[in-house]
C-alpha cells in the first residue's frame, strides 16, 4: 500500500445544498442498485460448488517442457495454469469413476 500526503480538506470551500428541489434531483440521479442476478443454470452450479472448495496447495516438480506445454494449453482455453491442471485432473478422475 502506498502511503500518500493527506489531502488539504478546507471545508469553507464547500457549499451546501440548501434548496431542496436541488437535493431531491441530485439524489434521484444516482444510479440506482443492481437488482440480484437470476441463479445459474445447473450445470453452472456444479462448477460453482466444486471452485468454493477448499483449495489446499501442493508442490509439483515438473519439467520446464511440459510446464510450457501446460501454459500453451491454458492459454488457448483461457485458464490459468492452475485451472488448467485441476481441470484435467476432474476430468481423470471422473473417467477412472465411470470406467469401472
Amino acid at each position: 500500500m502506498a502511503i500518500a500526503k493527506r489531502p488539504n480538506r478546507n471545508l469553507s470551500d464547500i457549499t451546501p445544498i440548501t434548496d431542496d428541489a436541488a437535493a431531491e434531483a441530485f439524489i434521484l440521479a444516482a444510479e440506482k442498485p443492481a437488482l440480484p442476478q437470476e441463479a445459474p443454470a445447473p450445470a453452472a452450479t456444479a462448477v460453482t460448488a466444486t471452485a468454493k472448495r477448499k483449495k489446499i496447495p501442493v508442490l509439483l516438480r515438473i519439467e520446464q517442457d511440459a510446464i510450457d506445454a501446460v501454459d500453451r494449453q491454458a492459454d488457448r482455453l483461457g485458464l490459468s495454469r492452475a485451472g488448467w491442471i485441476r481441470m484435467v485432473i476432474a476430468r481423470e478422475l471422473e473417467r477412472e469413476g465411470s470406467g469401472s
